[in-house]
């Protein structure tokens, strides 16, 4: 098995922190452009009010 140096630890870590970061944005734009859809429909349609 291989000595896990710092500098390799720091790289693992970094991937793991872009990762999360992505993801996290990822949903936050994800449940924006739910609601904006979702308030364009309520908009447009008042029938479909029930649905969402």
């Amino acid at each position: 098995m291989r000595k896990a140096t710092k500098l390799g630890k720091r790289k693992k870590r970094q991937k793991a922190l872009a990762k999360m970061r992505w993801y996290s944005e990822y949903s936050i734009h994800y449940h924006k452009a739910k609601k904006m859809y979702e308030s364009t429909f309520k908009n447009y349609w008042p029938y479909t009010k029930s649905n969402f």
